[in-house]
């Protein structure tokens, strides 16, 4: 059955220990999967001890892990475990923002959930509620740095000034909340972004976990993403959902993309650089693909790396059905190809057969 989101919403405090001014560090996050708490990492950097507390306002100690609480330039995004088995949840399905699609839809019906400052004074005994920033993801916003904006119908005053942290202003302690919609959970807000109003709020993506080749600018991601994929409860990026979903869409015809399992695409990727393993080759599909000289993946690395880098597009949605039109072409060019025609056959893409 699944789990409500009220109930995966939790405070987290970070205690900085005696010595530091202030000495507590506020902010919220979302029990993913079991105890594994998802926040923002500036929040729990740190810290000597962190505690997370939910609507029922018990408090419980997290364990911190360094290796789940990213630094330097990679994505504000950090792990933390409540000992309580108690709490121990399902796990909350994950998505991706689609940043490519043709009509470039907004992601409708998005909540950014949290435990800001002006619910209640900051205080490690106070109590603060909730508070649900509803509103959209216009897609197409902050694709310089791989960053989401949710624009949100109603805030408490105006944020800050560009030159004011957020954590100053009383949408502090949101940072870490989590970005769900249509009930897939999609990022956390931050506070690192330069400012664009009242009314919006910027998120990590989950994608930011992973770097992408095809826009370095969006960040280096995480040297263990394996590692945090499988906390998180995945296999890895592509097998996230897609947003917005076409049920969301506006397009009603728009047909669902094809996703790949964990175990298919690493098949997959295998077969693509034993098939494919000159350039000449790979810029030959990528051609039937649709893709210019001046928008193809970087010919950097092995084979497999170009490949990966092809991945990396198909999975940013540049194409309407990326793997689905993938498969039809090398399938097509390599009729005898068991692999091909085997995941062709298993996901209905039907290519020309030999006789």
């Amino acid at each position: 059955m699944p789990v409500p989101l009220a109930v995966r919403v939790v405070e987290v405090i970070a205690d900085l220990g005696a010595q530091a001014n202030p000495r507590y560090k506020y902010g919220s996050g979302c029990i993913v999967r079991g105890g594994t708490v998802l926040t923002a990492a500036h929040v729990v950097a740190g810290a000597v001890l962190v505690q997370v507390r939910g609507p029922d306002k018990q408090m419980r100690v997290a364990q911190v892990t360094p290796e789940f609480i990213v630094s330097g330039p990679g994505p504000d995004l950090a792990l933390v475990e409540i000992g309580d088995p108690a709490t121990a949840l399902e796990a909350i399905e994950l998505a991706v923002v689609d940043r490519y699609g043709l009509t470039a839809a907004p992601v409708e019906r998005c909540h950014a959930i949290g435990y800001p400052w002006f619910a209640e004074g900051p205080s490690p005994s106070a109590v603060r509620d909730t508070v649900d920033a509803f509103g959209y993801i216009p897609v197409l916003s902050k694709l310089a740095g791989g960053l989401l904006t949710i624009q949100v119908t109603a805030s408490p005053r105006a944020l800050p000034p560009e030159r004011e942290t957020l954590g100053e202003s009383e949408w502090s302690g949101m940072s870490g909340a989590p970005v769900v919609a249509d009930g897939y959970l999609v990022g956390v807000v931050s506070e690192h972004a330069a400012r664009e109003g009242s009314s919006a709020i910027t998120a990590v993506p989950l994608s930011a976990l992973e770097y992408d080749p095809a826009h370095p600018g969006w960040g280096p991601g995480v040297g263990n993403a394996a590692q945090w994929w499988d906390r998180l409860g995945v296999p890895g990026l592509g097998s996230l959902r897609r947003l917005p979903s076409p049920e969301m869409s506006s397009d009603e015809d728009e047909p669902a993309r094809l996703e790949l399992s964990s175990s298919d695409r690493r098949r997959f990727l295998r077969a693509l650089c034993n098939a494919f393993y000159t350039q000449a080759a790979i810029d030959g599909v990528l051609d039937d693909l649709g893709f210019g000289p001046g928008d193809r993946p970087p010919a950097v690395g092995t084979v497999e790396d170009r490949w990966r880098a092809v991945f990396h597009v198909l999975d940013a949605g540049r194409l309407a059905d990326g793997y689905h039109a993938l498969l039809d072409i090398v399938s097509e060019r390599f009729e005898h190809n068991a692999t091909f025609i085997e995941i062709a056959d298993r996901y209905g893409v039907s290519g020309p057969r030999s006789a």
